[in-house]
């Protein structure tokens, strides 16, 4: 993905930063949105006037379930841990 295509795509959900000098805010993500996600590209568009962007730290919070299955000839799901 380039500069013209994050600028054209309809993203999955847009957050508007808050200036954050603590970095305690949280941003709550629509969950349903980001199911089986396996990439993430981030459009920063805006700054607040500086000439450079920087991104000091960034992390994604949720919860990992890990489900096995074994599948018969019906595929259905006989076993869940």
């Amino acid at each position: 993905m380039d500069f013209n295509d994050a600028e054209t795509t309809q993203p999955a959900q847009v957050v508007t930063l808050q200036e954050d000098f603590k970095g305690v805010l949280d941003y709550p993500m629509k969950v349903g949105k980001f199911n089986n996600v396996n990439n993430v590209t981030l459009f920063i568009e805006n700054n607040y006037g500086a000439p450079r962007t920087r991104i000091y730290y960034l992390a994604f919070k949720g919860t990992f379930t890990a489900v096995s299955c074994l599948y018969n000839t019906k595929s259905d799901c006989v076993g869940q841990a």
